[in-house]
């Protein structure tokens, strides 16, 4: 969610308008829910459109304005990483 109100408060638009509504869910998100995997999987289409986005990686690039932490992007791959490896391999 840092980087969708980062890009928000840069002006910087999205690559792929639809990615507006898909950043929409992602930032409704009840946090007084457990994020267990199967709530988790219903919101990974939406984080990996998100993060594909062209709009998304520029504020990625320019997140020393938003000090977000390096291990930012370590974090995200291995999330992706994992969701890719449970859907497509069903372990």
């Amino acid at each position: 969610m840092t980087l969708i109100d980062a890009r928000h408060k840069l002006g910087v638009p999205y690559a792929d308008n639809s990615n507006s509504d898909k950043a929409t869910f992602i930032c409704r998100f009840d946090t007084n829910i457990r994020l267990d995997e199967p709530v988790f999987l219903q919101y990974v289409p939406s984080l990996m459109a998100i993060w594909q986005d062209a709009g998304i990686q520029k504020v990625f690039s320019r997140r020393r304005e938003f000090r977000l932490v390096c291990f930012l992007y370590f974090h995200l791959i291995y999330i992706f990483n994992f969701c890719f490896y449970k859907l497509y391999f069903d372990w």
